[in-house]
């Protein structure tokens, strides 16, 4: 990564990946889906992400204005880290990269439920008589959970890859 001393969109000249660059025009970003200290997660639109002229919704890591170099660096790390790991179906997956003309995006699939956290709370059962319906976790479902999570991170081991934050949150 080298700093740039123009007043281009970016202040960082982060190398193509011809790979991976999705053009920017073709995404449409949306609500914040969630905020960190240095970067921020929103919902977007990508055209073409997938299969040519479909429309996928993606979520996209971005740094928030305020963010330090050491926040570029990491999110490029973050970045670089996922292109290799690969595809797996109990890991989120890279999409796609906006490097060029603009802030780095980095565009990975849309988790509709947003974390395991809050699923789980959302479906915990309640002790309290309610009126509102809602579906309820059963120990297998729960089993399940638990094993999609743990082949995740074997898969994760396979590649070489420490995950250091594993948590329900994210």
């Amino acid at each position: 990564i080298n700093q740039l001393t123009s007043n281009d969109y970016s202040e960082y000249d982060v190398p193509r990946d011809n790979r991976w660059e999705f053009p920017r025009e073709s995404l449409s970003l949306g609500q914040t889906l969630g905020e960190g200290n240095f970067g921020k997660v929103v919902r977007a639109e990508a055209i073409g992400i997938l299969h040519p002229g479909t429309i996928t919704t993606v979520a996209v890591k971005m740094l928030k204005d305020n963010h330090s170099d050491a926040d570029m660096i990491d999110l490029v790390s973050e970045m670089e880290l996922i292109k290799k790991i690969g595809k797996h179906s109990h890991i989120i997956t890279l999409l796609g990269v906006c490097t060029q003309g603009g802030a780095l995006y980095v565009i990975v699939e849309y988790a509709p439920h947003n974390n395991l956290l809050d699923f789980l709370r959302k479906h915990q059962s309640s002790h309290e008589y309610s009126h509102v319906e809602k579906d309820v976790l059963l120990e297998k479902d729960l089993l399940s959970y638990a094993h999609q999570v743990a082949t995740g991170m074997q898969y994760l081991h396979s590649r070489k890859c420490i995950h250091r934050d594993l948590a329900a949150r994210n």
